[in-house]
């Protein structure tokens, strides 16, 4: 059978997984009413859109129902720009959306973050004997996109996984140009890639775009050890490091106006002073034990990882979403509000499968690319265990991680020669969409900035597992 037609065939095999997955992301960011253009809570986004078209980063009194920084006599958020610049084709050609695109920059985002999913795993399919054949790499981007956070990220269109969703989409193509070069071959393309995915990491959350940006590190210096090694000439190495380098300064520069603008420094992405969320008790607290506290780190990782009895139910389907027990426990842990949680044992045991069966991979290899990879985003997974706050949405944190590993496995010999490796992967997987399915709604019942209407009829239907 010839090259062209395999392909075909690969082509043909993901239509009805792809089908799947719009869907299902179709029904959950429109309140499974269909309707890609409705109002949600507050207009954050749709008012910054409007604000940047001006030079200017204020928002209008009410614009932003959470999350509210008040600076000098100025509204404005911590969120990263980057959802506001999807939304401006819309607003310029359809004015009439303004408050209404929520639902339609989710699906889009959820959309991107699938599409990166199968250039990842079709990637690996060319270099390992994966089961199911040309079916495998589909399946896997129905795992990873209806059996991870990305469902949940893209069941609430609110302003905080907005920025995420974004993120995650960025750091999940940036993973798969960098294994595509590590097999193929560094070019001057994939380091102008990875340039605009980690660019565009920055500008919809930090925590994703530091991670990239040690991941272009690493990309750059194995190019220039790779040109070095073919006798390239440095005038020719020079031009594709400076043209690799522009969107990255691009983004760069515009992320440290924005930081300027709204908080009178460059270097400051955030700040507590003015948050109207919470109280001043809690400000001066977070103050004096720090957003990001190493102590909070193995305590987050039991809590995220763990299988806890707050989390199950005693009855069918045995998940039940409840506030984090360590959030409950001051010091280390403090705010005036919890959200409903589920860990990913329970909710998404995928991810925990794909990393139990990549680490001994790792070891059993020299250190390579993605040894280093995984390294970087285990320093993302750090992060975000030292935070101050505890909540389903920063599980999404943890997938490039489990991505990174996946890949991983697929390069030893015993996962692709001996199947009961692949088979657990996929078996998990399957049972990952179950749980998230159950998961997902049950979180949604807790979750702000969703319709009263949407929330009260899962309830009745499904019920809070409590």
């Amino acid at each position: 059978m010839s090259t062209r037609i395999q392909h075909l065939l690969k082509s043909a095999a993901v239509v009805p997984v792809a089908l799947l997955i719009v869907l299902c992301f179709w029904a959950m960011a429109t309140f499974g009413t269909g309707n890609l253009i409705q109002p949600t809570l507050g207009t954050p986004f749709d008012s910054l859109a409007l604000s940047l078209m001006k030079g200017e980063v204020g928002l209008p009194n009410g614009a932003v129902i959470y999350e509210n920084i008040r600076v000098n006599g100025k509204n404005v958020i911590y969120f990263g720009a980057f959802p506001a610049f999807v939304r401006m084709p819309f607003l310029v050609l359809m004015p009439w959306t303004f408050g209404k695109l929520a639902p339609l920059v989710s699906l889009m985002g959820g959309l991107f973050c699938a599409g990166a999913f199968y250039f990842v795993f079709r990637e690996a399919s060319r270099h390992t004997r994966m089961l199911f054949g040309r079916f495998g790499p589909g399946l896997l981007t129905l795992i990873f996109s209806l059996g991870t956070p990305l469902l949940y990220q893209v069941a609430v269109p609110t302003i905080y996984q907005e920025a995420n969703i974004w993120a995650l989409g960025f750091t999940l193509w940036a993973i798969g140009i960098f294994y595509r070069a590590f097999k193929r071959g560094w070019t001057t393309s994939a380091l102008v890639l990875l340039s605009i995915c980690t660019g565009g990491a920055i500008l919809s959350r930090l925590t994703y775009g530091l991670p990239l940006s040690g991941l272009l590190a690493g990309a750059v210096v194995l190019f220039c050890i790779q040109r070095w090694q073919q006798q390239v000439a440095p005038a020719k190495n020079l031009r594709s490091l400076v043209l690799a380098a522009v969107p990255l300064i691009v983004a760069g520069s515009f992320q440290l106006w924005y930081n300027h603008a709204r908080f009178g420094s460059p270097l400051v992405f955030s700040t507590w002073n003015g948050y109207e969320m919470e109280s001043a008790e809690v400000v001066r607290t977070r103050a004096a034990l720090g957003s990001f506290n190493a102590r909070r780190i193995p305590f987050s990782f039991g809590e995220y990882l763990g299988i806890h009895r707050e989390y199950l139910s005693p009855k069918f389907p045995y998940i039940s979403p409840a506030s984090p027990a360590r959030m409950k426990r001051p010091p280390l842990y403090f705010s005036d509000s919890a959200e409903a949680m589920v860990s990913i044992a329970i909710a998404c045991p995928v991810l925990i499968v794909a990393s139990v069966l990549g680490i001994p991979a790792l070891f059993r290899r020299r250190f390579s690319a993605l040894t280093y990879a995984a390294l970087v985003f285990f320093g993302q997974v750090i992060l975000i265990c030292a935070w101050y706050f505890i909540t389903f949405r920063y599980t999404a944190e943890f997938v490039p991680l489990a991505v990174v590993l996946t890949l991983a496995a697929f390069e030893a010999p015993f996962f692709s020669s001996r199947r009961w490796g692949q088979v657990l992967l996929f078996g998990f997987g399957f049972l990952s969409i179950a749980t998230m399915a159950v998961a997902v709604p049950r979180l949604v019942i807790y979750q702000t900035g969703i319709p009263e209407s949407y929330r009260q009829m899962l309830k009745d239907r499904i019920g809070t597992g409590r």
